[in-house]
C-alpha cells in the first residue's frame, strides 16, 4: 500500500504544526495520557497501536513524523524489536523521530536500545514539559531533512549529497545531523575518500562517536585494516559503552581468521550489553567453531530468547544451540530444541534444511543412525530442489563432514560442491575445504572437485561475456542475473551481474529497477568482501548513475 504523508510546515506556525504521531502503548490509560499530551502540543493526526505487531502494520502503510513506543509488551514483540524491524524494512527514515518509553532504567536495557539508535528515550513517569522539550529538540535536529530523504528514497544518492552540501553551506544548527547523512551516503556510493574527509571534519570540531566509527569503517573498506583496528580500539578505550566498536573489532578478527580473539572481544561486549541478538549470534558462532560449546550454548540460548519476536530470528540459532548441547552430552535437550525449531520454521526451506543438518549430527552422536539417515535424506531433497541459496560456510563444512562420517559420500560431495562454487577464489575457505577432505581420507577427490568447479565457473562466466561481445546485452543481463540468483554467495558472479547492469545503464540511462538490482548485488559482495577493489570500483560507478 502506498504510504500517505503529512509533512506540511510553514512560517509562523508552531513547531508541532503539521506533524503526525504514532503512539505504541499497551496500557490504555498511558496511551490516552500520551495522546492527550501530544494533542496539547498541537499535533492533530495521532494514531494508536496496542502492540509491536500493530505498530509495524501502521508503519508499513503511513508516514509518521514522531513515534512514541513503549519498550515492554509482556511476552510479545518489544519496543527495541519494533525499532530494529522498522529500520530493517526501511519503514522509518532520517526525518522520523523515534522515542522509546520505558519503566525500565537498567543499564542493559539502555545499552540495548541505544545500540539500535532510537533518537531518545524517556523513563516513566515523566511530565508533559519533559516530553515537549525532548520533542522540540529532536524536531529542530531533524528540520529540513525531508527533501534529502525524498532524494534518498528515489535512489538519487549523489543528488542527496549535493542537497546536504547546500544545507551545510548555511551553517545550520543541525549541522552534525546533516553531516552524518552526507557521510552515510558517501559510504553508500563508495566515495570512501569523501566519507573520510567528512568524518575527519566532524571529529576536528567535536569527537562524536558516530563519526569515529564511520572513519574506522571507511578505512576498513579501503583495505587499511590496521588503521581501522586502531580507530575501533581507540573508541572502545575512550567510550567503553560504544558497543559497535566491539563488533567491528570482532569482525576484523574474523576476517583475519583469529576466532579466539573475536570470541574474547565479543564476550567483553556481552558483559556490557547482553540485549543484542546479533552480538549473541556472533559470539555463539565464534565460540562454537573454537570448540567452546558452553559459551556457545549460553549465547545461542540468549539469541533464541531475544529472537522470539524479532525479524532477526534465525533457524541457525536453534540448530547451533542443539549442536552445542549435543557436544556437551545434553542429548535430550538437543532433540527437544530441534523439535521446537521444526515448529518455528516449518514453512521455511532454509530453516528446515538447517534443522535437518543439525539433526544429522545430533542423532549420529546419539548413535540413532536411522534417524540421522532420515535427516540427511531430507536435507538432500531440499538441496536437490534448489530451494535454498547460500548457507553458512562453517555449518556446511560441518554437515559435509557428518555425511562423510555416515558414509553418504554423494550428499557430502554435493554440499562441498556448493561451498566450493561460492568460494573457489578464497584461499582461506579452500584450506578449510581441503581439511574436510583430508580428515575423510579423500584428498584426491577433493582436489578433483575443486578443479572441476573452477572450470565450470570459468565456462559460465565466458558464456555471459560472449553474449556481451556479440551484442546481446539484454540476454547477457538475464543470464548473469539468473546465475547470481542461483549463486548468491559467489562474489565474481554477483560482481559480473552488477557490472553488466551498470554498463547497460551508462549507455541507455539509469533505470530504477536495475539500480535496485545493482544495489542488492553489491550488498551481497559487501557482506562477502567489502575491501574487494572491483566491488569498490563498481560501487562508485553505481553512485554516479544515481543522479
Amino acid at each position: 500500500m502506498q504510504k500517505t504523508t503529512n509533512r506540511h510546515e510553514g512560517q509562523g506556525l508552531s513547531i508541532f504544526d503539521g506533524k503526525s504521531a504514532l503512539v505504541v502503548e499497551d496500557y490504555q490509560e498511558m496511551r490516552k495520557t500520551l495522546k492527550k499530551m501530544l494533542q496539547g502540543f498541537g499535533i492533530e493526526r495521532i494514531d494508536e497501536a496496542v502492540s509491536g505487531q500493530e505498530a509495524i502494520r501502521n508503519l508499513e502503510t503511513r508516514y509518521y513524523d514522531i513515534v512514541l513506543c513503549d519498550f515492554s509488551f509482556g511476552d510479545a514483540k518489544n519496543g527495541q524489536q519494533v525499532l530494529e524491524e522498522a529500520k530493517y524494512k526501511d519503514l522509518i527514515g532520517y526525518s522520523t523521530i523515534f522515542i522509546m518509553v520505558t519503566a525500565e532504567a537498567s543499564a542493559s536495557w539502555v545499552m540495548g536500545a541505544v545500540e539500535h539508535q532510537p533518537d531518545d528515550y524517556l523513563v516513566k513517569p515523566f511530565t508533559r514539559d519533559v516530553l515537549r522539550l525532548r520533542l522540540e529538540r529532536q524536531i529542530r535536529k531533524k528540520r529540513d531533512l525531508h527533501e534529502i530523504e525524498e532524494a534518498i528514497n528515489g535512489q538519487s544518492y549523489n543528488n542527496a549529497i549535493k542537497l546536504c552540501e547546500a544545507k551545510l553551506a548555511s551553517e545550520p544548527k543541525n549541522r552534525y545531523e546533516i553531516m552524518r547523512i552526507k557521510s552515510d551516503l558517501q559510504m553508500r556510493v563508495g566515495d570512501y575518500d569523501g566519507a573520510i574527509a567528512t568524518y575527519k571534519e566532524v571529529v576536528r570540531r567535536h569527537p562524536l562517536v558516530w563519526a569515529r566509527l564511520g572513519l574506522g569503517k571507511a578505512f576498513l573498506y579501503q583495505g587499511d585494516t590496521n588503521h581501522a583496528m586502531r580507530v575501533f580500539v581507540g573508541i572502545k578505550k575512550d567510550t567503553p559503552t560504544c558497543m559497535q566498536a566491539y563488533d567491528w573489532i570482532a569482525r576484523i578478527y574474523e576476517m583475519q581468521g583469529r576466532r579466539k580473539e573475536a570470541k574474547e572481544i565479543l564476550q567483553e561486549g556481552i558483559e556490557v550489553s547482553p540485549m543484542s541478538i546479533t552480538r549473541q549470534q556472533a559470539l555463539g558462532h565464534a565460540a562454537y567453531y573454537t570448540g567452546d560449546y558452553m559459551t556457545a550454548e549460553r549465547s545461542y540460548r540468549s539469541a533464541v530468547k531475544l529472537g522470539r519476536h524479532s525479524t532477526l530470528k534465525k533457524a541457525s540459532d536453534y540448530s547451533h544451540l542443539a549442536k552445542s548441547l549435543a557436544h556437551q552430552g545434553s542429548d535430550v535437550e538437543a532433540v527437544r530444541t530441534l523439535r521446537v525449531a521444526r515448529g518455528e520454521f516449518n514453512h521455511d526451506s532454509r530453516g528446515i534444511y538447517e534443522t535437518a543438518t543439525a539433526e544429522g549430527l545430533v542423532y549420529k552422536k546419539m548413535h540413532r543412525l536411522d534417524e540421522a539417515t532420515r535427516a540427511l535424506n531430507e536435507a538432500k531433497e531440499i538441496l536437490q530442489r534448489g530451494s535454498i541459496d547460500e548457507v553458512d560456510t562453517d555449518s556446511s563444512l560441518e554437515f559435509a563432514q557428518t555425511c562423510f562420517d555416515m558414509g553418504d559420500d554423494e550428499l557430502a560431495l554435493s554440499v562441498m560442491r556448493k561451498v566450493i562454487t561460492n568460494h573457489y577464489e578464497e584461499p582461506r575457505v579452500l584450506d578449510q575445504i581441503r581439511a574436510v577432505f583430508k580428515k575423510s581420507g579423500k584428498v584426491e577427490a577433493g582436489s578433483a572437485l575443486i578443479e572441476d568447479v573452477r572450470r565450470e565457473m570459468v565456462a559460465l562466466n565466458n558464456r555471459g561475456v560472449q553474449l556481451v561481445k556479440d551484442g546481446y546485452m539484454l540476454e547477457a543481463i538475464d543470464f548473469f542475473l539468473e546465475a547470481a540468483e542461483g549463486l548468491s554467495g559467489n562474489k565474481t558472479i554477483n560482481l559480473n551481474a552488477a557490472q553488466i547492469l551498470i554498463r547497460y545503464m551508462r549507455d541507455h540511462g539509469p533505470d530504477p529497477n536495475y539500480l535496485r538490482k545493482v544495489e542488492r548485488l553489491l550488498q551481497k559482495v559487501e557482506n562477502i568482501d567489502p575491501r574487494d577493489e572491483r566491488y569498490l570500483n563498481l560501487l562508485k560507478k553505481a553512485g554516479e548513475l544515481s543522479h
